[in-house]
């Protein structure tokens, strides 16, 4: 039995947690759709972060996106499910880059589940929604556990991520991406 065509999993550029990856196992397992990992490998030297997260940024060990394929290869996710789209720097490029890939792959798509961590899912989800409003395509969101750390260090990263959040959405919406 093929993919399904109409549904697409969207992981763009989590670098930090395997919540993430788990998500889109646990996902594509239920609805045998095809996976887009979209983003370059996390490098803390060129990360767009503003702030403190750009502080905690180089405090965590970002887990390089191939490792990441590959627990998905090895959880038993097909290499043909799974797009690799290694170009995208930011929120936006994840966007332009993934609707690229489905116009020209995957053009009966009409439903997208957004994979990102419980901080940063808002403002991914505007983003798409706004690349993605003239192509009859709706996000869904599902978020997933932020960081692979102890539960006492993930109150103190929260306290930090979700107002950097909303500074990055004002941001983002003066730059005309949301």
């Amino acid at each position: 039995m093929g993919l399904t065509k109409s549904e697409i999993i969207i992981v763009p550029d989590e670098g930090y947690s395997n919540g993430i990856y788990k998500r889109a196992i646990k996902l594509h397992n239920k609805l045998n759709c095809q996976i887009i990992v979209s983003g370059a490998d996390r490098n803390p030297e060129t990360q767009q972060s503003y702030g403190l997260k750009r502080l905690l940024e180089k405090t965590l060990t970002p887990i390089p996106v191939y490792q990441q394929i590959s627990k998905m290869l090895d959880a038993g996710v097909s290499k043909n499910a799974i797009i690799y789209e290694s170009k995208s720097n930011n929120t936006k490029e994840n966007a332009v880059n993934s609707l690229a890939i489905m116009k020209e792959k995957f053009p009966e798509t009409r439903q997208i589940h957004l994979i990102g961590s419980l901080e940063g899912i808002l403002r991914r989800y505007l983003t798409f929604k706004k690349t993605l409003s003239d192509f009859k395509i709706e996000a869904k969101i599902s978020p997933s556990p932020t960081y692979d750390v102890f539960p006492s260090h993930l109150a103190f990263y929260r306290l930090i991520l979700v107002p950097s959040e909303f500074l990055r959405i004002y941001r983002y919406r003066k730059m005309g991406d949301l």
